[in-house]
């Protein structure tokens, strides 16, 4: 327990991972696991993701327990993995279950016949999914502009922002750089 620890300190912070072969990751315009199923290996470039946390829970024989806080990106498999090599041992993922994803975790889920039973108790406002982001208000001439996918002048700061209207209908995700506002996705009905 004491070298896994060890080893797992290593993989704290910003890694870099070679995404696996079995992943919907594209080269060339094929996704890995089409190719890995016709038994052809590609080269992968590594990739930069982040561990915020990675803890190694309890032992159950010879399985151990993770509890890992990741960025986007991440390939848990490709993480045991690693940390197996990094103790001189095979590892590989048997089941996992993710508890958080953004802003929902898993106090938040439903099972499917509830859903199913109530559909309208359970949606959810679309712009819940950008809550990490803040909020901005757009004047009418300024929604037109958005509408009409164009960009405007701003002095926000830079970042990226809830766009609404002066009426609070989510208008868009949007971008401010170099004082400039743009659209990153629109959310508005087109009519």
């Amino acid at each position: 327990m004491e070298q896994l620890e060890e080893a797992a300190s290593r993989f704290r912070g910003e890694i870099t991972q070679i995404p696996p072969m079995y992943s919907a990751l594209k080269v060339n315009g094929k996704k890995l696991y089409e190719l890995a199923r016709q038994g052809k290996q590609v080269e992968r470039k590594p990739r930069k993701v982040t561990i915020s946390k990675l803890e190694i829970g309890p032992q159950d024989g010879k399985q151990y327990t993770l509890d890992v806080v990741c960025s986007k990106g991440t390939y848990i498999r490709t993480l045991c993995e690693d940390l197996g090599n990094a103790v001189q041992a095979c590892a590989c993922m048997s089941s996992l279950r993710r508890i958080r994803a953004g802003a929902f975790t898993i106090q938040d889920s439903h099972s499917i016949e509830e859903i199913q039973e109530h559909p309208e108790q359970y949606l959810l406002p679309l712009d819940l999914l950008f809550q990490e982001y803040p909020e901005t208000t757009v004047t009418p001439n300024q929604e037109k502009v958005i509408r009409n996918g164009g960009k405007y002048s701003t002095t926000l700061q830079e970042g990226t922002y809830r766009f609404y209207s002066h009426n609070g209908d989510f208008l868009m995700l949007g971008r401010v750089s170099d004082d400039q506002v743009t659209t990153i996705k629109n959310f508005f009905e087109v009519l």
